[in-house]
């Protein structure tokens, strides 16, 4: 691993778990995923995360799943498992193993049995960093019905316990306050059609659950580009809309509102690099 890249940063993909005809896990058919996905240029894996079908597979599987991506990863590929689970006790054994198979980082989200208050939130997430590893949280208040708000993620920060989190509640508004309350906290694009708006707010990386960089020239540009894509199956063409098609925009968001070819990444790459060498003059 590169010693300038963290390993929440990057390309990470949130991949899907290959199954045999009796529901057994296909863990060879899930190493050479992994095995494939480095070779084409992405930076890490996610595994056990809701493509993964956490929810359905006992501790042992789970654990198997992440024996089996550190042993498919080459060296300096970054596997950083999902941990998420009812209550932080279980997360938490997740996260140990994690660190103890020798992943570098996990993915948590807050309990999802139940509406969960702030108190409860900092506690599970507490247990979670006791494990010892850095932690990325996921604001899903679509399907956990927690919201990590902004003034929550900034305590969480402050107190050591997670190092980003993947924002999926599809305000752009609250990442630039999120910014604002923690600037030390990695943000992380978690809806499609917000990349160019919460990529403007400041976000490190651009997070997707449909499709992904199937070529290692669009891994390579979108990284150059300070926002490489995490948690996307790569089963998709490698052309995606970077924001709603039914938006009228301005003329600098027009270039960039058109699929995501390498063309525009392209052109996206240049308009960065233009405005990075504006700033230092």
């Amino acid at each position: 691993m590169s010693e300038h890249r963290k390993p929440w940063h990057g390309v990470v993909v949130a991949t899907s778990l290959p199954f045999n005809a009796d529901l057994t896990v296909d863990h060879g058919a899930y190493a050479e995923s992994v095995a494939r996905l480095a070779a084409e240029g992405v930076h890490g894996v996610a595994p056990n995360g809701s493509l993964g079908e956490y929810q359905t597979l006992t501790y042992e599987e789970r654990d198997r799943v992440v024996e089996t991506a550190l042993a498919a990863a080459p060296d300096g590929f970054t596997v950083m498992p999902g941990v998420g689970a009812y209550g932080g006790v279980e997360a938490r054994r997740h996260a140990r193993f994690a660190k103890e198979a020798g992943c570098q980082a996990v993915m948590c989200l807050p309990p999802n049995s139940y509406r969960a208050d702030d108190r409860a939130v900092l506690e599970h997430f507490e247990l979670v960093a006791s494990a010892g590893l850095p932690v990325v949280a996921y604001n899903n208040p679509v399907d956990t019905k927690v919201d990590l708000r902004p003034e929550l993620l900034a305590t969480l920060h402050a107190e050591g316990f997670v190092v980003g989190v993947k924002e999926f509640s599809g305000d752009v508004r609250r990442c630039y306050e999120i910014s604002e309350l923690a600037p030390g906290l990695d943000l992380v694009i978690g809806t499609d059609d917000t990349v160019l708006e919460v990529g403007t707010a400041g976000a490190v990386r651009a997070a997707r659950t449909d499709g992904g960089a199937r070529d290692h020239r669009q891994v390579k540009q979108l990284t150059r580009a300070g926002m490489g894509w995490c948690q996307g199956r790569v089963c998709g063409p490698a052309v995606h809309c970077l924001v709603a098609p039914h938006r009228s925009y301005t003329p600098t968001e027009r270039l960039v509102a058109t699929p995501l070819t390498l063309g525009a990444l392209a052109d996206l790459d240049h308009a960065r690099e233009n405005a990075g060498g504006a700033a230092h003059e």
